[in-house]
């Protein structure tokens, strides 16, 4: 891989956990950056938030043990469209 590339993950993800998934790529890669969300942060948290329909129905899906997933989010945002102004001069 040539081209500027960015992985973010969470440390709480037990479904592909960072040691064994994400940071063996990022080191595969010239040149990538490696974020890592301190815990809770896992593998559901980048899904949008659940109604309260949806937490009742898919109680896995919903749950982040505390994390706030709007934070999560905006946060993922930010560093997406700075790595985006970086690599290829875009700007928000």
């Amino acid at each position: 891989i040539r081209i500027p590339i960015a992985f973010v993950a969470g440390f709480g993800d037990r479904i592909l956990p960072v040691a064994d998934n994400v940071v063996p790529d990022a080191l595969a890669v010239p040149d990538a950056q490696l974020t890592l969300l301190p815990k809770p942060a896992g593998h559901y948290t980048f899904l949008i938030d659940c109604a309260p329909a949806g937490r009742q129905a898919y109680r896995a899906l919903c749950a982040d043990a505390g994390t706030e997933r709007a934070a999560v989010h905006q946060e993922t945002l930010d560093l997406a469209a700075a790595f985006f102004a970086r690599s290829i001069g875009a700007t928000p």
